[in-house]
């Protein structure tokens, strides 16, 4: 009986050792939490991470559009490497700031 709770035990802590490593690695520093809206320009993209996936060109970016009309609006985006020069991308993020602007001003 004795010999099959020693296994018992050792097996438990070797189980439970990866799935204690891996919560930790998880609970890594936010890079939200030191982000501060009013550090950049009106109308601007800031990048705040960005991580390489499996596939060539392909990343997870999260960045923010910081304005004053929405504030930082964070954008978890999948897809080839972010431009925070872009015009298509300022111009895009720009018009959803307003759309989201105007509506939260009628009230719906």
């Amino acid at each position: 009986m004795y010999v099959k709770s020693l296994i018992f035990g050792i097996a438990m802590v070797i189980f439970l050792l990866p799935a204690r490593s891996h919560a930790q690695s998880r609970t890594s520093p936010n890079p939200l939490e030191d982000f501060n809206p009013s550090a950049f320009p009106n109308g601007s993209i800031v990048v705040i991470s960005e991580e390489e996936t499996g596939v060539p060109g392909y990343v997870h970016t999260k960045y923010a559009f910081v304005d004053q009309a929405c504030g930082a609006q964070i954008v978890d985006h999948y897809g080839p490497p972010v431009d925070p020069n872009d015009k298509d991308l300022l111009q895009s993020e720009k018009r959803k700031c307003t759309e989201r602007a105007m509506d939260t001003h009628d009230g719906d």
